[in-house]
């Protein structure tokens, strides 16, 4: 099997080294010996100083009971979000901060949260007057790890917005109420449901529609193209090629799989494969292109509806609609409206 820089399977699920920085702080801080912590769990603390590298997933589930069990606290998890900062998320937290608005914001994370862990997927998705923010695992990953990314998000949600008392409106977590779970109460202050099927955070639509203090078009699109060329390493480059080649041809028509493989020297199926081995398929890879174009030009653009439909590869406006009130909860003309609304 081929292996990284790290001589670590390729389609071995990995998170960036500077989130593991904040676990080491939050332990060094509680007086104890992270570098010893690391060592047991097979982690190389001089790793930490290269902030590109990267520690295999199950490495750092098993770091994660080793520090609940050190600390003494099942809520553990929840300690690490104070000692996260927007670098620590790689190019991703820059942009995250200079986002348009919080759906803005959580609709970055769900495109490029792999730069923080390959081990789970972030879906945002509009119900009614919620936004719905889900943390899919893709691969065996500790409850800790879930739980700290989610209270991460949270924690970055209230900084984003610079509102200290921005909360969601309910929490779901998939692991059993603890004994006291007064901590998880205090820390969310809201609604916190154990035992679900689902790892998310819910907020409501009009929190996430609030501009950001720090927006910034240019920075974050300056930081997405940073975020996109790690990825495309990390991804070895798979990812990022289908990605610019479905882009060269929206204007064409829609792209099909076999198309797109065919100029990779590929057969769709050994395409589709390599795919699903970096955790992506063809068709959603697909519509994150058009999607991200879209927003795009009706944010930033004065690009006619008619042109954007065609350009994107969609056959009339009615089918890009309704395509893109599926991804946002808002139909193309609302979200032009909403975006170039003076704050």
């Amino acid at each position: 099997m081929a292996t990284n820089e790290n001589n670590k399977p390729m389609n071995e699920a990995t998170t960036i080294v500077t989130w593991a920085i904040a676990v080491r702080a939050a332990l060094n801080a509680q007086q104890i010996d992270a570098d010893r912590l690391f060592a047991e769990a097979g982690l190389d603390v001089s790793k930490l100083n290269d902030p590109n590298a990267r520690f295999p997933v199950s490495g750092m589930s098993t770091l994660w009971e080793l520090a609940t069990q050190a600390s003494g606290d099942p809520a553990f998890p929840l300690k690490v979000p104070q000692f996260v900062q927007p670098g620590t998320l790689h190019g991703l937290g820059l942009a995250l901060f200079a986002s348009a608005t919080l759906a803005d914001a959580l609709q970055r994370l769900e495109r490029f949260s792999h730069i923080v862990s390959t081990a789970a997927h972030v879906i945002s998705r509009p119900q009614g007057e919620e936004l719905v923010i889900e943390f899919v695992p893709t691969s065996q990953v500790t409850r800790h790890a879930m739980e700290a990314f989610i209270a991460t998000t949270v924690q970055f949600t209230r900084m984003m917005l610079q509102d200290p008392n921005a909360n969601a409106i309910r929490i779901e977590l998939k692991n059993p109420a603890p004994a006291d779970h007064e901590t998880y109460r205090q820390f969310f202050a809201c609604e916190v449901c154990f035992g679900q099927a689902r790892w998310a955070l819910v907020v409501g639509r009009e929190q996430a529609d609030r501009p950001l203090p720090l927006a910034n078009s240019a920075l974050a699109a300056a930081n997405d193209d940073v975020v996109q060329r790690y990825l495309a390493e990390l991804e070895n480059d798979i990812v990022g090629k289908t990605r610019q080649l479905i882009l060269d041809s929206l204007a064409s028509g829609l792209p099909s799989i076999e198309l797109i493989a065919a100029k990779l020297n590929l057969s769709a199926r050994s395409l589709q494969r390599q795919l699903n081995e970096a955790n992506q398929s063809y068709t959603q890879l697909r519509e994150s292109v058009q999607r991200d174009m879209a927003q795009n030009w009706l944010r930033h653009s004065d690009r006619s509806l008619v042109e954007i439909t065609f350009r994107l590869g969609f056959s009339d406006q009615s089918n890009f609609s309704k395509a893109f009130k599926r991804w946002t909860g808002l139909t193309p003309g609302s979200y032009r409206e909403q975006a170039k609304a003076p704050a």
